[in-house]
């Protein structure tokens, strides 16, 4: 498989992965953590990121929130 040309939190990226919750994995993301993702500012809910495909140009928003005052 070809890898993809994505941007990731607005960096570019080339990734193996075609779905959105490889992708996490693949950048070491915890998936039990609190976050948000977004792939070209449309929301994906959590339940879909197991199957939410990525193609080429994609661009792949991941929100932490941030604790503090």
């Amino acid at each position: 498989m070809n890898p993809l040309d994505i941007h990731l939190n607005g960096q570019p990226v080339r990734t193996q992965a075609t779905q959105l919750q490889a992708l996490l994995l693949e950048r070491g993301h915890d998936l039990n953590a609190a976050m948000a993702c977004a792939i070209n500012n449309c929301f994906v809910p959590r339940v879909q990121w197991p199957q939410q495909p990525l193609q080429a140009g994609d661009r792949v928003d991941v929100i932490a929130p941030i604790t503090g005052g």
